[in-house]
């Protein structure tokens, strides 16, 4: 958690994060939840970069929908949905490459990455 312990050495700002001795990305989101400015800040931060990586992927092969599983999302949900969100529709090149439904959340939730290994290994195996 390089990027909160910079923001909170940057400032002087009341925490929860501040005085932990080890930060991890669940005690982040928890803070952010709660409205922590650092943790929120942090949160939007990693909600930029995402959808800088998710407007080049629109850009690349322009898909009609983007699902987005795992823990960090799921848990996170439009904490950092909203910039990335905001972020996309600002770089975006043509409107071609974007539309308001185009990121979704996975159905299957938290789980989606193991459901995902273990149907591509029972594929394998077939």
């Amino acid at each position: 958690m390089r990027l909160a312990k910079l923001k909170l050495a940057a400032c002087d700002d009341v925490s929860m994060l501040r005085d932990q001795a080890e930060l991890t990305g669940q005690m982040v989101g928890e803070a952010a939840h709660a409205g922590d400015a650092v943790a929120r800040s942090v949160v939007e931060e990693a909600g930029w970069w995402l959808g800088i990586g998710l407007i080049n992927v629109a850009h690349m092969i322009n898909p009609e929908v983007i699902v987005l599983g795992g823990s960090v999302v799921m848990g996170l949900q439009d904490l950092i949905l909203n910039p990335a969100r905001q972020v996309m529709q600002a770089y975006v090149v043509d409107p071609t490459f974007y539309h308001d439904d185009l990121l979704r959340l996975a159905h299957l939730g938290d789980d989606v990455c193991l459901i995902g290994a273990g149907s591509y290994a029972r594929d394998q195996s077939a």
